[in-house]
């Protein structure tokens, strides 16, 4: 035998010991990982090999993890083995049924032992071919199927759909599941409703007709590996030449992509693959341009003079904008270092880090510089200027103490205290964008939230790149991107078409309520209100670059468009960032701290202004807020551009599609003229605003948080990311799933009018959009009056009487798919309010296969709030940061004695947790009580495992007709400290279950009577029945007379009901007398079961002895008894071994 064979077969034997000692069942992989194979001769690749086969331990099902067998450098043995396994598997990879242990050893000896006989090469024999010739591998099959419940699905219903060999894919509506059916039969699962989908490919066009050389092809979110490869092979055959530019991870939640040719008309390809299924879309390659058309000026702060936000040193200190566009020109006056270059060192710009005053990275890998004859020359610089720009000479001066000087002029940006994280996207070959993910991982990994692009592709589509770029934002909360929509007078275009991101429309710059009439007008195509917010977009006047490296130019220029709207609004997102994080913008109990105003303003406020008076502020701790939070403090702080114009269209009070919320004006966050007015040594509040962010981290620590998920990054960044599990530990929370509640109680500032928004992250299109709904309920002198978001009537909400409310907010069906919404409320309603409260419900949440997770593949999503007119909230209701989710029982099942509860408990930020569990009659409606269970009080509940809890139920004697199918629930309630009794708990419900079940065999088992043996005449006696509960455990349901089920008869005459009754024997005349004593139990829906006892009844002055023949009777049977162990230890000791 050659040393290959030799080597190999002792791999082989070394696997065979591995998988006895480990009992696995072998499970094989996709076929589309054969380019992957591991197989060899040598010992360390074939044991890599065995460790990626064995993930399937005995009794779970296969976890997706992937190697392969192929074609080996030597040892044939390993080729013939995977041949062998291969011709054993079926469609989904891995045998379902379960085998014993002995089973399973005795299938694997017969596998392998053959093997190792003839499929090795020994001496003296010529070797096999290092590649055997073996049939290719059929595809696995199947077919795209949606699936109906009578309820909404949860993270459970989802994943137990593979139990039945099929893969879920995403959600139609919220009871409709589009999956795929491995088995390609599809059939009726757990009595639900199940048929072939209808639906194909759409064709996302663009706004040019084509022809389009190139296309994306985006799959089905989910969709296994091998259907993947199975698209890729239809392509292949309709000569589409497919390129695969994204083949996600197996757990991740995002779709695949591939690029097809498509060089020929329209027609001529679409109808090959409009059909195919697995495919959601189809759109053209464009090429991606720079979003500015003509030169103006520039507006910096929405008012045409005067910075009231800098006098107290809100610029965007501390806080790192991060931006993708088309060069930068570093030495440039708003971004060069203060360093001098030296005979040593020509870079004028200095080196970009933590030390530099404006650039913390710059990503130069395509281009180094703002380059001359590149796309969009000069775009970059403009865009950045916008961003973070201070000219040189101003800080030189601050730090010499020159305020004069300092103070900053026409061209330093709004947000000028900032710095600058620049992605350099332009080269000679055009613009060459990586995918969202790329940008936006470098973005956090530098502690950038917000990210600013003014560019993007023709075409009013939802693209891959919208897609992406609303996932990230929903896996990645700390994150915001603000997108140019383009200059169209009509569609948003991509990627500002996302449901997560914000377009930005062009208003003046002169303080007049009107829009640029080329500003965008119209919803998206998914029907998203068309922008968020307005920003000053016309004549900007911003840094201009001049192509060299060391010409210490500070030039300006002028620009108008969307491409100039949106870093301005990037600007003012970065202002309202510093709030947060510097504590002016506080929540519910927030730590509050007295701040100087002197240590706020700079040294050349009084350039500015003079006569500024000082004082202190009430200040907060302060948190990174997520991009949820900054987008509903942009929609707050909007003016309504009531009176304007939008070319011909004229403008109203909004929300709507031509201005958003309005043009963004922070004093509408911070009054700083008004503050100014108030100041004194007293310290207080800066605003009356208030926020709530389910994403607001302890001790800030998103960054560490995405750094861990995302890996190495940034190569395949976006997948690592979407995969990451994150159940929301650390975040102050609350998250919600589908018909979940939180809410607070306010009291409002009086003369001040209401005003909220809302924001939250959904999940990308096609996928079911996630939808929260806000809601105000007070009661005054007329009643209780609720109004709900963006119900509006001109400005103010629509208030509705009481009557209603699930149809006309949680049930209500709107025509845009938004993520922000509002709530206004007139302030003279709210004179004699006696309670206010607002509310967030859930109305639906998507599910993934994560269970109590929060993000792409979850179940839970996380919101914010900003509110003006709050003079005190506190929290009123609803889900905290604990989360809770019952696995079993599940709906629909029907259960009798032993019921098994799984349920997994969330974060508990350090407090101590106990499991109640209590059961409730469903059907019988208010009459049933739910009843605690001992047996599952005193368990240790993990945080997010699952936690298993028994309860056996008892055959009590007393049960109520409703024993008999019942629908029932279990409730879980997890409580964090402190008793029940003070409400410090959270809970979760099964799905309503059947209960039934029928009288025991032996009826009257657990039954013991309680009947004296004597009395006397006259004498109160009490006789009881005594049920065994020995499991500590009880049963339950609405007994309203349970002693009706227990009759009792005394034997003279007399008879009584229920468990415990008294009884007086009054028969005179004797000196002893013995009654039998009869109970008698009626079980529901059978007959009464019976038992007795006798009772000797005596004169008072006569005790009652015991008869001499029972003694006699009694010492009889101990003899007897004595006499038969003697013998048997007699026969023991004879015969020691017959026994």
């Amino acid at each position: 035998m050659t040393a290959a064979a030799e080597e190999a077969v002792g791999s082989i034997s070394e696997m065979l010991s591995i998988l006895m000692k480990r009992r696995d069942t072998l499970c094989l992989l996709p076929i589309e990982e054969s380019t992957r194979c591991l197989a060899s001769s040598s010992f360390s690749a074939t044991m890599s090999l065995v460790n990626d086969w064995m993930v399937r331990p005995l009794g779970k099902r296969p976890t997706t993890r992937y190697a392969c067998i192929g074609p080996a450098t030597e040892g044939s043995a390993l080729n013939a083995m995977g041949y062998t396994w291969t011709r054993r598997r079926n469609q989904h990879g891995c045998e379902r049924a379960e085998r014993s242990v002995e089973s399973r050893r005795s299938w694997l000896m017969s596998a392998f032992l053959p093997l190792l006989l003839f499929g090795a090469p020994w001496g003296g024999a010529p070797d096999l071919p290092a590649t055997p010739d073996v049939p290719e591998l059929e595809l696995i099959g199947g077919v795209s199927i949606t699936i109906t419940l009578d309820t909404h699905w949860t993270s459970e219903s989802w994943n137990s759909l593979r139990e039945y060999g099929i893969e879920p894919l995403r959600q139609l509506t919220p009871n409709r599941v589009l999956a795929w059916d491995l088995d390609g039969v599809p059939d009726s699962v757990h009595g639900w409703n199940v048929a072939v989908y209808e639906g194909g490919a759409e064709y996302r066009a663009a706004l040019e007709p084509g022809p389009f050389t190139e296309h994306r092809v985006v799959l089905e979110p989910r969709l296994p590996h091998a259907v993947q490869q199975r698209v890729f092979n239809e392509l292949s055959n309709a000569e589409l030449v497919p390129e695969w530019i994204r083949v996600p991870l197996s757990e991740s939640p995002l779709p695949a992509a591939l690029l097809i040719g498509t060089d020929g008309r329209f027609e001529s390809w679409w109808s090959s693959i409009e059909s195919m299924p697995g495919i959601q879309w189809v759109e053209p390659v464009l090429e991606t341009k720079g979003r500015n058309d003509v030169a103006a000026s520039i507006m910096e702060h929405g008012e045409t003079f005067g910075h009231p936000a800098w006098l107290y040193g809100i610029d965007g200190s501390n806080i790192v904008i991060a931006s993708a566009d088309s060069g930068l020109d570093r030495d440039h006056a708003c971004f060069r270092d203060l360093s001098w270059p030296d005979e040593n060192n020509s870079n004028a710009s200095g080196i970009p880090g933590a030390g530099h005053r404006k650039i913390v990275h710059v990503n130069e890998s395509l281009d180094d510089w703002d380059t001359p004859g590149d796309n969009d020359y000069r775009h970059g610089t403009h865009v950045a200027g916008s961003l973070v720009c201070r000219h040189v000479n101003e800080t030189a001066a601050e730090e010499l103490g020159d305020w004069l000087n300092a103070t900053p002029a026409e061209g330093a940006a709004l947000s000028h205290g900032a710095r600058l994280l620049f992605q350099d996207l332009v080269n000679d070959e055009g613009w060459v964008v990586p995918g969202p993910g790329e940008l936006l991982w470098e973005a956090a990994d530098n502690g950038a939230v917000i990210h600013s692009d003014s560019w993007g592709d023709d075409t009013a589509a939802y693209t891959l790149r919208t897609h992406d770029f609303d996932a990230w934002a929903m896996q990645v909360p700390w994150s915001l991107a603000l997108i140019a929509p383009g200059n169209t007078g009509g569609e948003v275009l991509e990627p500002a078409n996302g449901l997560n991101v914000v377009s930005v429309g062009v208003a003046a710059k002169d303080g007049s309520p009107d829009l640029w009439s080329q500003s965008p007008s119209d919803p998206t195509e998914q029907g998203r209100q068309g922008v968020l917010v307005a920003a000053p977009g016309r004549s900007i006047i911003s840094a201009s670059a001049d192509g060299e490296h060391e010409s210490w130019n500070d030039g300006v220029r002028s620009s108008t468009g969307s491409s100039m709207a949106t870093p301005q609004a990037a600007a003012f997102g970065a202002l309202l960032q510093q709030l947060v994080e510097d504590g002016w913008l506080t929540g519910v109990n927030d730590n509050l701290t007295n701040v100087s105003t002197i240590g706020l303003r700079p040294g050349w406020a009084e350039q500015l202004q003079t006569n500024l008076s000082d004082g202190a502020l009430s200040l907060g701790e302060g948190f990174t807020p997520s991009g949820s939070l900054l987008r509903a403090l942009m929609a707050l702080s909007a003016e309504p551009l009531d009176g304007g114009t939008h070319g011909g269209d004229n403008l109203s009070v909004g929300p709507d599609d031509l201005q958003g919320w309005g043009r963004l004006n922070l004093s509408r966050i911070v009054d700083f003229e008004a503050l100014e007015e108030r100041l004194s040594d007293n310290a207080s509040k800066p605003t009356n605003v208030w926020v709530h962010d389910s994403y607001r981290m302890a001790n800030d620590s998103w960054v560490d948080l995405v750094r861990e998920w995302g890996g190495s990054g940034p190569d395949n960044v976006s997948d690592a990311v979407a995969s990451a599990s994150w159940h929301g530990v650390g975040a102050s929370g609350p998250f919600l799933a589908t018909g979940d509640y939180a809410g607070w109680v306010v009291t409002p500032e009086l003369g001040e009018d209401l005003d909220l928004r809302l924001a939250w992250t959904s999940r990308p299109n096609p996928e079911l959009p996630d939808r929260l709904v806000l809601t105000v309920w007070y009661r005054d002198d007329s009643g209780w009056h609720y109004t709900c978001g963006n119900d509006f009537n001109g400005y103010y909400s629509v208030i509705h009487e009481e009557e209603d409310f699930e149809d006309t907010c949680l049930n209500a069906t709107s025509e845009h798919k938004d993520t922000v919404s509002g709530v206004r409320v007139d302030s003279a309603r709210l004179v004699n309010a006696s309670h206010i409260s607002i509310g967030v419900y859930a109305g639906h949440v998507s599910v993934g296969n994560g269970t109590l997770t929060i993000g792409m593949d979850g179940d839970r999503v996380g919101f914010s709030i900003a509110g003006r007119g709050v003079a005190t909230v506190s929290t009123w209701g609803g889900p905290g940061a604990p989360m809770v989710e019952v696995l079993a029982p599940s709906d629909g099942g029907v259960l009798s004695d032993v019921i098994e509860v799984d349920f997994i408990a969330g974060d508990v930020t350090g407090r101590p947790v106990m499991a109640l569990v209590s059961m409730k009659n469903w059907d019988n409606g208010g009459d049933a009580a739910s009843t605690y269970f001992s047996e599952c009080q005193s368990i240790t509940v993990v945080q997010w495992m699952v936690n298993k809890c028994t309860l056996h139920l008892q055959y009590q004697p007393h049960l109520p007709v409703h024993i008999n199918n019942m629908s029932v629930f279990v409730r879980v309630w997890v409580v964090t400290g402190g008793q029940p009794q003070y409400n410090n708990y959270d809970t979760a419900e099964s799905g309503i279950f059947g209960f039934s079940r029928t009288p025991p065999e032996c009826p009257l088992c657990n039954i013991e009577l309680d009947i004296p043996q004597s009395a006397s005449v006259g004498e109160t006696v009490e006789f009881r029945v005594v049920t065994d509960d020995t499991l500590g455990a009880q049963f339950w349901g609405d007994v309203s007379s349970p002693s009706m089920n227990i009759t009792w008869n005394f034997g003279d005459g007399e008879s009584s009901t229920g468990e415990v009754v008294n009884h007086e024997f009054s028969e005179t005349g004797i000196s002893k007398k013995t009654y039998g004593v009869t109970v008698c139990i009626e079980y529901p829906g059978s007959s009464a079961f019976c038992d007795g006892d006798v009772i000797v009844i005596g004169k008072n002055e006569n005790p009652i002895t015991p008869d001499v023949s029972e003694w006699a009777v009694e010492g009889s049977i101990l003899v007897f008894l004595f006499m038969v162990f003697a013998v048997v230890v007699m026969m023991a000791a004879r015969y020691p071994n017959r026994l």
